[in-house]
Order: C-alpha cells, then structure tokens, then sequence
C-alpha cells in the first residue's frame, strides 16, 4: 500500500462541495473538497481570462494550492508579466514605426559636405 503512494504520488480522491470566485479578491477561485476519509480542504486557484488564443479566449490559470498567499502571489506574478508584455509591445511597435518612417533624401551630414564644396 505505501509503495504503491510512493509510486504513483499522493493522488486522493475528493469531491468539490462548492467552488466560486473569493470576495474580496480579484481572479482567485475557492474550492471546497471533501476527501475520502471526510476532511474537507479549501484549494485556491488563480484564474483570469484574456483575449488571444485560438478560439478568441485564452484562460490562465495558476497551481492549485491551499494557501491564499501562495495563490495571491501567483496573480501578482501574472499581472506583473502581462503589464511587462504589454510594455514590450508597446516600445516594439514604436521601433517598427521609426524604422519604416521615410528617409529623408539627403542627410543632414550630406547636406553640410555638399555645401562646402
């Protein structure tokens, strides 16, 4: 019995009570889950849905963990990637438009060694 956990891990099976979105706090969803032996577990669980993806929604989604601050934590690292994301975006696009701005026909450096010669 023991090696068989050792083996294949600590998967117990449990059934979830009730699940929603925590009050209080932004893109964090509670399960309650009851365990064979009658223990019931609070899980929380970062969850946040934004657009892209194949079908126009894309859903991110952090571990499972029964500590809030662990699930807090996980929302504050993906916010802190997506607002990073959105900068590098930004700053790219504002590259890609200098570099396909037009060319002006002679240099300014051009212009000074036309004139003096």
């Amino acid at each position: 019995f023991w090696l068989k956990l050792i083996l294949f891990g600590w998967s117990v099976m449990s059934t979830c009570l009730r699940q929603g979105w925590l009050e209080g706090e932004e893109h964090i969803i509670y399960r309650d889950l009851q365990l064979q032996d009658g223990s019931i577990i609070r899980k929380y669980q970062f969850s946040m849905e934004v657009h892209g993806g194949p079908y126009g929604v894309k859903t991110l989604k952090g571990s499972s963990t029964s500590s809030l601050e662990t699930a807090i934590e996980d929302r504050q690292f993906r916010l802190a990637t997506m607002k990073n994301v959105q900068s590098r975006t930004k700053r790219i696009e504002r590259i890609r438009q200098k570099s396909n701005s037009p060319s002006p026909a002679r240099s300014p450096n051009r212009a000074k060694f036309d004139d003096n010669a």
